[in-house]
């Protein structure tokens, strides 16, 4: 269950006491949970699913990460066109 809104995606994973960059808006790829389609947003689940990674729409009240420009295989990064800065 997430606490916050996302904030950005991070390129590797980064522990407390690291610096580094998370992207926040246009193209990225990212691993995702659940079948994503072509030009639906994807979103962080507020319970369940897989923790820190998008998936498919299923509520209004869920954060929008961005809108899917790309689909691959499972397990393979998806491409999303962030918009997490407003």
């Amino acid at each position: 269950t997430i606490a916050q809104p996302p904030v950005g995606v991070a390129k590797v994973a980064l522990t407390s006491g690291q610096y580094g960059w998370l992207q926040t808006r246009g193209a990225c790829a990212v691993i995702c949970t659940g079948t994503m389609t072509i030009g639906s947003p994807a979103v962080m689940l507020l319970s369940g699913g897989t923790a820190g990674t998008p998936a498919p729409a299923s509520a209004a009240t869920q954060p929008t990460v961005g809108l899917v420009q790309m689909v691959e295989a499972t397990g393979e990064a998806t491409g999303l066109l962030l918009a997490l800065d407003g």
